[in-house]
């Protein structure tokens, strides 16, 4: 939506984010996190655009895929870093849930890579997910 207003879109992300955000073609300058800024007009957080720009369920944009994430088997780990899996699950309690959560199941192809690491960022039945599937709990 800010590309209608022809903007130099911005864009700063943690460094491990950086190939995921690289395919998206409206992004003018990807900046590293703590890296210096580069002199800009307008700040706003990722998450206050909806607000911004009056977007609710009824009128949020479909443009889809609009993340091209690479296929796990392509990702290349250094031998010290670990490939961090923290969230499957929404709000159960939400309408549109049934498309926003998916089974930890879903995962198990990554379960027995050591360099995988699944932590419980979930609550209530679903913070279980991991013991249920015999995967060590990471706090």
């Amino acid at each position: 939506m800010l590309v209608q207003y022809k903007a130099d879109i911005i864009f700063e992300c943690q460094f491990e984010l950086l190939t995921l955000f690289r395919n998206i073609e409206a992004i003018t300058q990807l900046i590293v996190e703590g890296d210096p800024l580069p002199d800009f007009d307008v700040h706003a957080s990722l998450l206050s655009l909806s607000n911004i720009f009056c977007i609710d369920l009824e009128s949020v944009p479909s443009k889809v895929p609009y993340l091209f994430p690479k296929l796990v088997s392509s990702i290349c780990l250094s031998p010290n870093s670990k490939l961090k899996v923290g969230a499957w699950a929404g709000n159960p309690k939400h309408s549109n849930d049934d498309t926003c959560s998916v089974d930890l199941q879903q995962f198990s192809i990554l379960f027995d890579i050591e360099a995988c690491q699944f932590y419980s960022l979930q609550v209530g039945d679903r913070r279980n997910d991991i013991a249920k599937y015999k995967i060590f709990l990471m706090l």
